[in-house]
C-alpha cells in the first residue's frame, strides 16, 4: 500500500493475554508492600518484553536495584539519563549510555517514572521497538504502581 511503512510483524494474543494486566493489578492491591516488586516480576508477561527493574537512580544517573524481574540483567553500577525522568521515555539499542552486552542483542528500552528517585525500566532484547501504546500502558502501571505502594495513609479522626 503506497505510503504504508512496516513498523514491525508481531503476533497478536489478542483476550487470551488481556488477563496479564489485571493479574498485576490484583498483585498490587493484594499486598501494597510489594507493590514494586510484583510490578517488576509481571510487567514482562504484561508488556511481553524480555525483563523488567525498579532502579533507584540518584541525580547524576547512577543506578542501584530495587526489585528485578526474572532474567533481569545486572544494573549495579549502570549509570542512565534515568536521574530525574519526569515523564515516559524509550531508547533504541545504539544509545550510548547503554552496556555493550545489551547493544549487541539490540535491546529496545522504555522507562517511566514511579516518583522520588524510582524508575522502572524494561528491556526488550532482539527488539521489535516499544510502540507508543506500550509506552503509555508502562506509564499508567506505574503510576498505578506509585500510588498503591506509597499512598499516604490518613491517621484516623478523634471520635
Amino acid at each position: 500500500v503506497a505510503g504504508v511503512r512496516v513498523d514491525s510483524v508481531r503476533p497478536d494474543p489478542g483476550i487470551a493475554a488481556a488477563h496479564r494486566e489485571w493479574e498485576l493489578v490484583e498483585a498490587l492491591a493484594a499486598d501494597p508492600g510489594r507493590a514494586v516488586d510484583a510490578l517488576a516480576d509481571l510487567l514482562p508477561e504484561v508488556l511481553r518484553v524480555g525483563w523488567a527493574v525498579v532502579l533507584e537512580v540518584d541525580p547524576s544517573g547512577s543506578c542501584r536495584p530495587v526489585a528485578a524481574s526474572s532474567g533481569a540483567p545486572d544494573t549495579t553500577g549502570l549509570v542512565t539519563p534515568l536521574g530525574g525522568l519526569a515523564r515516559p521515555a524509550r531508547w533504541d539499542a545504539s544509545a550510548p549510555w547503554m552496556p555493550a552486552d545489551w547493544r549487541v542483542v539490540d535491546t529496545e528500552l522504555a522507562a517511566a517514572p514511579l516518583g522520588g528517585r524510582l524508575v522502572v525500566l524494561v528491556g526488550r532484547p532482539g527488539g521489535p521497538a516499544m510502540r507508543d501504546v506500550e509506552v503509555a500502558r508502562l506509564a499508567h502501571l506505574a503510576g498505578l504502581t506509585a500510588t498503591v505502594a506509597f499512598r499516604l495513609v490518613a491517621p484516623e479522626a478523634d471520635g
